[in-house]
């Protein structure tokens, strides 16, 4: 009886925090709604919470990094400056605080200090190893290897934060 008291309370807790999340996103949606910002929120591909609650979004047609500080939203511009195609993908950050933000339609990675400026990119369009084809969730491990998901070619390419090619987990030729 007792545990099924517990599984009883924790599938309460459980459904609140899925509420009240649901309740934060749509209040969020009304503002960026709000704020004109929709349709880049519309197009939005890579999504990263930073440690000071800095929130960072990619726009997957756009080209651009929106910056969500206090309510504030920030449109940082990416696309011809560091990417030549705007299609963003993932994000996330080095442990430095460095961005990593790949780009699906180039298949290049591109690794960005805290003001988005660009410090290095890396990597190509192609099925060869270290090459990515349409390429979005990227994640960042403590040790600085940036894993990256590549979606067509079906694996994933892991490099060092400097951008050499380490190894892929997956298939690396595939049909």
């Amino acid at each position: 009886m007792q545990a099924h008291k517990h599984i009883l309370g924790l599938a309460f807790t459980l459904f609140l925090a899925v509420f009240c999340a649901e309740i934060q996103a749509l209040e969020i949606l009304h503002f960026i709604e709000a704020k004109d910002y929709a349709r880049v929120m519309k197009n939005a591909n890579g999504v990263k919470i930073a440690d000071d609650g800095v929130v960072y979004v990619t726009s997957a047609e756009q080209g651009t990094v929106l910056k969500i500080v206090d309510g504030k939203i920030e449109a940082i511009q990416l696309a011809p400056a560091v990417f030549k195609k705007s299609k963003l993908g993932g994000i996330d950050l080095l442990p430095d605080g460095r961005f990593v933000i790949v780009n699906q339609g180039s298949g290049q990675v591109g690794v960005l200090d805290a003001g988005l400026k660009l410090q290095n990119l890396f990597s190509q369009s192609g099925s060869s190893a270290g090459e990515l084809n349409a390429p979005n969730p990227v994640a960042v491990s403590s040790n600085r290897n940036i894993y990256v998901g590549d979606v067509k070619n079906k694996r994933i390419s892991v490099f060092n934060h400097q951008g050499l090619f380490l190894y892929t987990i997956g298939n690396l030729y595939h049909r």
